[in-house]
Formats: structure tokens, C-alpha cells, sequence
């Protein structure tokens, strides 16, 4: 397999020098005797998340139990520091520093494959270009977005806030580099940050870090009245750390993905990851056109399963537009992750976003935002630009999250692909915008307007009854017969019932007092009602 070659490659290059540390990534074979089981899920998922699956019927499977205690523990004791792990792929990061230790690791029955994701050997340097440029407020700008105004307006973010939708219950993961001085910064409201975790060093400060997530951040939260409005500025925020900027290595995939995971388990709803990667410090571990298909790169697969847990995943698609590689970077060729290209305020691609498509002709970028002198808050507050589609990402981001505080009956997949749908270029998208702009007020009226068409006065009235019963009535119109599905407090579908006109009575005798929730669908019309038996 291409991974046992190169590792046997670099066995040749690489050790004998036992002083210095390499770390690997160890794919498992099963979950033996995990610690957790999935009939006890409020153990591994916080309420958040459980209400999360349970609203849009997604299974709690054996992917969202942790790997086994017992072989992690094995393997410390065997002197193999664990350094991450993920348990949607069933894999460890070890930490090892002589080459002759490398067959006791394989030795282990429960170890399926190994692969080199770092070895101590880094260049050095920050691989992020600070392009940031301090800017003055315009004469006559009275727009309370100021500096803001155009990137927000011209995807149709003015209105969708003027409707009311700033984000508000919607939390947002951010996973970046670090976020230097947010702590401090007068522009951001440090209220809606629900915390912090750093998966590249635990014991470290990410407000001390890197400036990158600052600005990243600053898109979508910050706000200063009349200077700078970010495209969120009432969502919550986890700020979660995973690129090391000293290095390229695959370690921080795997970084990546504990990020991705952690925020699955406490509720995120959008994932904001200005990250993505494509070449390493080490050439051989590159990755190549062939993977470039949604599926191949460690992070590519989290990226997907994110996805089937229900969150949003949008990812910047990079600025690899004048360099050899040139296209978007992994993960945003995972079809279900929203990939952000950039433009400039002429509309034009800018001549740094990658190109699409993927090598299974899926269309990427998706869409695109302003990249090019996008309005951010540095990290004293003061409103700066900078270029490139780690800043075009967020701004997409952040009105993604107030459309899913505006379209809460849709799945992210749903809501994802009706952004897709709005964009100027969807008819005929191509490899540099591919759909085009997006018009998130577009996508909200024309779903509220779907919603709102039922006969005058009628509404759905979905009542617990004294006598156990569901009674349904009043229902919209439907060409089709409705569906109703009861599902359990975690996902699990228990019932499901057809509806065709009329009153109907659902029996209830038979399920256990709990936290239930009752799903009515019909042509155009979707409902979520929560049902507390008692």
C-alpha cells in the first residue's frame, strides 16, 4: 500500500538518528472493550449535540464512541505517548524517538497500519502571510456595518440581518491557528465565547499564539457600532486550535479532526475552518491529484464525517491560484463542505483562490466571497484588510449560521445545497467561481415563502394529550400523504405513522416517559415539535 512504501522509504532516509522524534499515525483494528457504550450516549455527547441528532434523524453509531481505553493505555505503557486520537476514524498519534521501536509497535494485535505524520526535522518560519493593512474609516460612511458594508451586502447579509437573524442559539466552532489578543480586543464581544481548547499543544494560551484566527474570528463576531460588523456578531464561538504554523505536517489533520470531533460532541452547528493542506515539509508525504477526490486525505474523511454528523462545514478553498499546485486545498474537496473561493470588489476571481473541479469532476470552489482586501478587526480593534480566502471563508460562514438560525427545519445539507442553488453561477458554474455568489436573503424568503403557503387560519397543532395520544390536524395541503416519525431524545427513529386528511389519533401507550421528538412532513412543509411524555 502507498503508505508502507513510504514509510519504508523514509526508514532509509530518516532513522538511526535516535535523538530525534517522530510522531505516527496508527489506524485500529476495532473498539474492543471501549469505556462507553451507545446506549449511555449523554456520556460521549453533551445535550447539544444529542438534540442535534434527534432533530434531523441522524444514528448514534459506533463512530461516536471513543477508541479503546484499554489500547491507548497499552500503548503508554509500551512508552508510545499518545498524542491525539480520533474516534471517527479509529485511529491514535504516537509519539516515537528510535527507529528500532517501530516493530514493537507493529507488534500490537490491534494495530492495523502506521504512517509518518511528523518527524523533528521542521524549517522553521510561519506559514501564514500576515497581509493585513491598516485602513481609515471613509468620510460619510454611516452604515452601521461600516467597513463591513459591501463583503456583508453583496451576499445579501444586511437583510437577512434587517430580518432578524444575527446568529442568535447557533454556535460556531472556529478552527484555526491561534486567536491572539481576542481576549483583549475591544471589538469583540468576549461573552459569546463559550471557550477555548488547543489540540496541538494543551497547555498553552491560543489567545498568545497566532494572529490568524483573530482575524478569522473578527469576520464573523466583531462588531464596533458604525466601524466594523461581523456577519455573526450574535452567534456563540468555540475557538479550537490545530495548526501548528511552525510546521507542515499531516500531524495536523489529525489535529484537525479531534477539533472536528470536539466540536460535534458539544453542539456546534458551523464549523469555520480557514485551514486546508496539500504540501509538506517532507515532500514525500505530499499529498497528490490523485487523492483530490473528497474521500482520500486523513482530513478529507473528517471532513466528511463532520458532515454526517449534521454540522455545516465551510473551509476556505485557498490561495494556491498563482502557485504550481493551483487548486482548492483538502478538505474542502469533500462534496459536502462548503468550499469559499475569493473575488475582489469588481466581482473578478482573485488571482490567488484555487481552482476547481476535483478529480471526480465535483464543482469546487462552491462559491465565493470577497478575498481580496476583505475588512477584518486587527488585534487591537482597529479595522484592517487582508487578502485571501481564509477571510472570504468566514464571512460565508457566519451568514451561513444566520440562515440556520432562520431555516432551523432544515438539515445542513439541505440548508448547504439551497446556498448552492441561489448563487449567480448555478446554471452554469465553472472552476474558478464555481456557483458564484451566493444570496442568503434569497434562500430565506424563498423558503419562508414554501413554509407560509397553507390555507388561511390553518395551522398544525400537535398536542400530548392527557390520554396518550398525538392529535394531528388542521395540516396544510399535501398532494402526498404525510409522514409523521416519533424519534427517541438521541436520534433513534421509533415510529413512523402516514397521514392522509383529517383528524388522526396516534396511540402513545406504548413509549416510556421521556424526551421525544415528532418530525410531520408533508409537500413543502416540515415541522419539528419536541414532546415531553410524562
Amino acid at each position: 500500500m502507498r503508505y508502507i512504501c513510504i514509510i519504508g522509504l523514509l526508514f532509509c532516509l530518516v532513522f538511526g538518528y535516535g535523538q530525534e522524534q517522530y510522531k505516527f499515525r496508527v489506524w485500529l483494528t476495532d473498539k474492543k472493550d471501549t469505556a462507553f457504550s451507545l446506549e449511555k450516549p449523554e456520556r460521549i455527547l453533551s445535550s447539544k449535540a444529542l438534540a442535534r441528532r434527534a432533530r434531523y434523524g441522524i444514528p448514534i453509531d459506533s463512530t461516536d464512541l471513543p477508541v479503546s481505553r484499554r489500547y491507548v493505555e497499552q500503548l503508554k505503557m509500551a512508552g508510545f505517548p499518545v498524542i491525539t486520537r480520533s474516534k471517527w476514524l479509529n485511529t491514535v498519534v504516537v509519539s516515537v524517538s528510535d527507529s528500532s521501536r517501530l516493530d514493537a509497535l507493529r507488534e500490537f494485535p490491534f494495530v492495523r497500519e502506521i504512517e509518518l505524520v511528523w518527524e523533528n526535522t521542521a524549517v522553521g518560519g510561519d506559514f501564514f502571510v500576515d497581509t493585513t493593512v491598516p485602513i481609515k474609516k471613509e468620510k460619510g460612511m454611516s452604515s452601521p456595518y461600516g467597513a463591513a458594508l459591501w463583503q456583508i451586502s453583496h451576499l445579501e447579509g444586511d437583510r437577512l440581518h434587517s430580518a432578524g437573524f444575527r446568529g442568535k442559539g447557533i454556535t460556531i466552532a472556529v478552527i484555526d491557528a491561534g486567536f491572539l489578543n481576542v481576549d483583549r480586543n475591544p471589538g469583540i464581544d468576549k461573552s459569546r465565547i463559550l471557550g477555548t481548547r488547543d489540540f496541538v499543544e494543551s497547555n498553552s494560551d491560543i489567545y498568545s499564539v497566532h494572529n490568524h484566527g483573530a482575524l478569522v474570528l473578527s469576520a464573523m463576531l466583531g462588531e464596533i457600532e458604525n466601524v466594523f460588523c461581523g456577519t455573526a456578531p450574535e452567534a456563540d464561538y468555540w475557538l479550537l486550535r490545530s495548526e501548528d504554523s511552525n510546521s507542515e505536517y499531516p500531524v495536523e489533520e489529525d489535529y484537525w479532526a479531534a477539533a472536528a470531533e470536539f466540536a460535534d460532541s458539544v453542539g456546534v452547528d458551523v464549523i469555520n475552518s480557514s485551514l486546508g493542506y496539500f504540501e509538506f515539509d517532507d515532500p514525500l508525504l505530499n499529498h497528490s491529484y490523485k487523492d483530490f477526490n473528497g474521500e482520500s486525505a486523513f482530513i478529507s474523511k473528517a471532513a466528511k464525517k463532520a458532515v454526517e454528523k449534521g454540522m455545516i462545514v465551510v473551509n476556505s478553498a485557498g490561495n494556491e491560484g498563482r502557485r504550481p499546485w493551483r487548486k482548492i486545498i483538502f478538505p474542502s474537496d469533500v462534496y459536502g463542505v462548503l468550499a469559499v473561493g475569493a473575488i475582489d470588489g469588481e466581482d473578478v476571481s482573485s488571482d490567488f483562490t484555487g481552482h476547481g473541479y476535483t478529480k471526480n469532476d465535483t464543482v469546487k470552489p462552491d462559491i465565493v466571497a470577497l478575498g481580496t482586501q476583505t475588512a477584518l478587526l486587527g488585534v487591537g480593534g482597529e479595522v484592517v484588510k487582508a487578502d485571501g480566502t481564509s477571510f472570504s471563508a468566514p464571512v460565508v460562514a457566519g451568514l451561513t449560521a444566520c440562515l440556520r438560525q432562520a431555516l432551523p427545519h432544515l438539515s445542513n445539507k439541505e440548508i448547504v445545497e439551497r446556498i448552492r442553488k441561489s448563487a449567480t453561477l448555478y446554471n452554469r458554474p465553472d472552476t474558478l467561481l464555481g456557483y458564484g455568489l451566493p444570496r442568503f436573503y434569497e434562500v430565506y424568503a424563498r423558503e419562508s415563502a414554501l413554509l407560509s403557503q397553507e390555507h388561511p387560519g390553518e395551522k398544525i397543532c400537535v398536542v400530548s394529550a392527557p390520554e396518550e395520544i398525538l392529535l394531528l390536524r388542521d395540516l396544510p395541503y399535501s398532494s402526498h400523504p404525510y409522514t409523521i416519525d416519533i424519534y427517541s431524545a438521541y436520534g433513534e427513529q421509533l415510529h413512523r405513522y402516514f397521514h392522509e386528511s383529517g383528524e388522526q389519533v396516534i396511540p402513545l401507550q406504548s413509549l416510556p416517559s421521556g424526551l421525544y421528538f415528532i418530525l410531520v412532513m408533508g409537500d413543502n412543509f416540515r415541522k419539528i415539535q419536541k414532546m415531553i411524555k410524562k
